[in-house]
Formats: structure tokens, sequence, C-alpha cells
């Protein structure tokens, strides 16, 4: 039986070390190792802060965000959606963050925040920041109400 097992492991196991089953496949020691290849230079989508919206493969888009809003009245919009959206949102120096979601009929829902209070939805309220606010509209705002002006970066994906 052990003389059968290990014949078998020889035979499976012969055309793979001579370059058989996988060869090319999969070459961890090269860049982009799938495929032992590495894509030409400048075939990669650089994105910069507010360069938007990025179509990704299947037609879904990204929305980037980076840059400092005002104290009291700072405020942007995230782009129109037309079905649902999740994103992420870091302001100051990793003071505040969350991941929310939301449809286009502008009703925010953050999923997590550890703010401690301070990152609202759907209200634009004093001393706060705001992911959207009372109105029924497929374009969010986000409002700054702290006392600082903040730089926020968000990332959000959507369609």
């Amino acid at each position: 039986m052990k003389k059968l097992l290990v014949l078998l492991l020889l035979i499976l196991a012969a055309p793979a070390m001579a370059g058989g089953f996988f060869s090319g496949q999969l070459d961890m020691g090269v860049p982009g190792a799938i495929g032992g290849t590495t894509p030409a230079a400048g075939t990669f989508t650089t994105l910069t802060a507010n360069t938007n919206p990025v179509t990704l493969p299947g037609g879904a888009k990204m929305f980037t965000y980076y840059a400092s809003v005002g104290a009291t009245t700072g405020t942007f919009n995230l782009p129109a959606i037309t079905t649902s959206a999740h994103g992420i949102l870091i302001a100051g120096a990793n003071l505040y963050s969350a991941t929310f979601r939301t449809d286009n009929a502008g009703t925010v829902q953050l999923l997590d925040s550890d703010a401690g209070g301070i990152i609202v939805a759907n209200a634009d309220t004093a001393a706060k920041l705001a992911i959207g606010d009372a109105a029924a509209t497929d374009i969010i705002p986000i409002t700054n109400r702290t006392a600082d002006a903040l730089v926020i970066m968000v990332i959000l994906f959507y369609n």
C-alpha cells in the first residue's frame, strides 16, 4: 500500500516539477505574481483627491474626497446615488470616523462610529459632523458644524 501511495505521488508531482501542470501560472518571486508579469507603466488608474467618479469593473462607481472643510459651516456633497452606497469617513487626525450606507432617497444609516456622538446621520446639527440632512434627495451633503476646520477623507462605493 505504501509503495502504491508513493508511486501515485511521484506520478502526480513529476509533471509539476518538470514545468507541467502549473508552469507559468503562479510565480510568487516576480512582481505582478500571477502569470509572472508586471503591467506596463501607465496602465493603472491613479486616484487623486476629488477626481471623481471612477467607474469600476461591473459598473459600480467610487468617489473619493480629501480636503479641509471649514468650521461651523463647511460642507460638500456626495455624488448622486442611483440605488445604494457604502462609505467610510475619517475626519481630523483620525479624531472621528464612521462607516455608513445610504439609499437614493438620502437616508443615511451609520454602521459604526467611534466619534463619541460627534458624527450624526440625517440631521444637520450644531457642533456635529453630519452625513446627510433631513431632505429626501439622492445628493447627500457632508456638513461640518464642529468648532474646528477638519481635514475630511471619504471613500464611497455606489451605483
